[in-house]
């Protein structure tokens, strides 16, 4: 998770992060609220208004490498 500022995007402390893998099964979905997706990163953080970016890694199907999903989002 990264927030924007006027000197550019800064990481939200992360203070520990999970090992833990989610298979989601062809033609379902998964969902996460944003205080969930920080709160497994930090307690500590607090979210404002503002621009954010959060990624996720997942396997690419035709490789052995991975591939990077970038949402970019505002809280108001």
């Amino acid at each position: 998770m990264r927030k924007k500022s006027a000197s550019g995007w800064s990481e939200i402390e992360q203070e520990w992060s999970g090992g833990g893998t989610l298979t989601v099964a062809s033609g379902d979905s998964e969902t996460w609220s944003v205080e969930t997706v920080v709160g497994y990163i930090t307690e500590s953080a607090t979210l404002n208004s503002g621009a954010y970016s959060a990624a996720i890694n997942v396997p690419n199907p035709n490789g052995d490498d991975w591939i990077t999903c970038l949402a970019v989002f505002g809280l108001r």
